[in-house]
């Protein structure tokens, strides 16, 4: 596990492009450690974040079962999926406002890339 999802030279680049992506969206510094990646960031403000994370680590594991290398590209994908359904499902009930507040700050970046 501590290869697959952090000293493996491409998850290694994997997560960088992961911490650009978050300071490209967020305007805040991110320097994972392997507690992070493994465990999540241990504060109750970093839900969004913790989620981004699982989904990685999803990601990452998805790719080594189809031999491909993992690339930031094909996680905004995975992670659009997820976005779109959310929405799809929060369309149905009054969870809009939470939606809104999960993906704040993510959605201009989700939406763009369609």
């Amino acid at each position: 596990m501590y290869h697959l999802l952090f000293s493996c030279p491409h998850s290694r680049i994997f997560w960088k492009s992961f911490e650009t992506l978050w300071f490209s969206t967020t305007k805040e510094n991110l320097h994972l450690s392997l507690q992070d990646v493994v465990v999540g960031i241990l504060r109750p403000s970093r839900s969004l974040l913790n989620y981004l994370l699982l989904i990685a680590k999803l990601y990452i594991w998805d790719c080594r079962r189809n031999q491909i290398l993992p690339n930031i590209t094909g996680f905004k994908f995975k992670v659009r999926l997820k976005y779109e359904i959310e929405l799809y499902i929060g369309s149905y009930g009054k969870k809009k406002d939470i939606l809104r507040n999960k993906w704040a700050g993510f959605q201009d970046l989700l939406l763009q890339e369609q």
